[in-house]
């Protein structure tokens, strides 16, 4: 079993802004949908830990667009609020996560890192 929930986050690249869509996944999450990382790697239980560092998984989309499929996108850091996050790993073409209607998200993120990003968000004006 995997839990999920997703939120818009505040994200900056190389000091461009914009809203990204995020779900906030279990460290399980990829694993019991059957997915590995297009590039780098995919959670573990050690990052769903608060005090873990910070990471995230970006989408094929995401990734084809901000970074231009650039394998070096991993280990870059992305802001999110205010909270500088480490690029661990890129999902496969075409995964959605489990959205249905709404945009696929942008950046799959720990749950653990949910409390730090919302109150990141609300500073930022931005609801989560």
């Amino acid at each position: 079993m995997a839990a999920y929930q997703s939120a818009p986050i505040s994200g900056t690249v190389a000091d461009q802004a914009e809203i990204l869509r995020g779900d906030f996944v279990s460290s399980d999450y990829f694993d019991v949908l059957g997915i590995g990382a297009a590039v780098g790697r995919t959670f573990t239980a050690e990052d769903d830990r608060p005090e873990s560092l910070p990471v995230a998984v970006i989408s094929f989309g995401y990734w084809k667009r901000r970074f231009a499929q650039d394998p070096a996108a991993i280990d870059k850091v992305i802001l999110l609020g205010k909270v500088p996050v480490n690029v661990v790993g890129v999902t496969p073409s075409g995964f959605s996560g489990l959205t249905i209607a709404a945009k696929p998200a942008d950046v799959f993120l720990p749950m653990s890192l949910r409390s730090q990003l919302a109150f990141a968000s609300e500073t930022d004006g931005l609801s989560s």
